[in-house]
């Protein structure tokens, strides 16, 4: 069937419009046209799109794409002009984490060898993925459920419940805080939610 329109004009909704132009125009080198007042509209490379579902009134994402990922990474380092300026790269390989079956994980090389290439360690999750991980906590959709909490000189008793996966949810350890609780920023929406954090709570 014959497409019906020639081309795409997308809008990406900023709370700082100005710096995003300019990420795009001075670290990507997209070419642009000046519709009026600093307005850029920028020429894309071959693009395509996708169409996810969500209940939320705030979700756009952007996925930029190229043919040699470290290349690309070491020029992106050198073209961004502030330092420890963050981003993310993603590329196909096993990635590791901390997780709640505990710090050894088995894997059959043959699938190394045959496919991934390389095996890369993380904590959780990338940055976007973290801030969305974020979100969801703090709506209520995602219970971060807290198994016990040391005080500082049970650190290694700590340390060892995990690594015998004694634990079933998280567990915490009062660093400088004299109690528990402290942090919390919102005691109405956490007691809403209290009975499904501590689900596990001294399980």
């Amino acid at each position: 069937m014959k497409p019906l329109i020639s081309g795409v004009h997308a809008l990406i909704y900023s709370h700082d419009a100005e710096a995003d132009r300019a990420f795009f125009r001075d670290v990507l080198g997209l070419d642009s046209v000046d519709s009026g007042g600093g307005w850029l509209i920028f020429a894309l490379p071959p693009a395509e799109l996708a169409i996810h579902p969500t209940d939320d009134d705030d979700d756009q994402e952007i996925f930029l794409l190229c043919e040699d990922i470290e290349a690309s990474a070491t020029e992106l380092e050198r073209r961004i002009s502030t330092p420890g300026t963050p981003f993310i790269a993603f590329s196909i390989g096993t990635v590791t984490c901390a997780s709640t079956s505990g710090f050894m994980h088995v894997f059959d090389n043959r699938y190394l060898w045959m496919n991934l290439k390389r095996i890369v360690g993380s904590h959780f999750a990338n940055y976007r993925e973290a801030w969305e991980a974020n979100r969801l906590i703090a709506r209520g959709k995602v219970h971060p459920t807290l198994s016990r909490v040391y005080p500082l000189k049970e650190t290694g008793q700590a340390a060892h419940d995990m690594h015998c996966n004694i634990h079933q949810g998280k567990v915490g350890v009062l660093c400088l805080a004299p109690e528990e609780g402290l942090g919390i920023r919102n005691p109405e929406l956490r007691e809403t939610h209290l009975a499904d954090i501590n689900r596990f709570r001294g399980v």
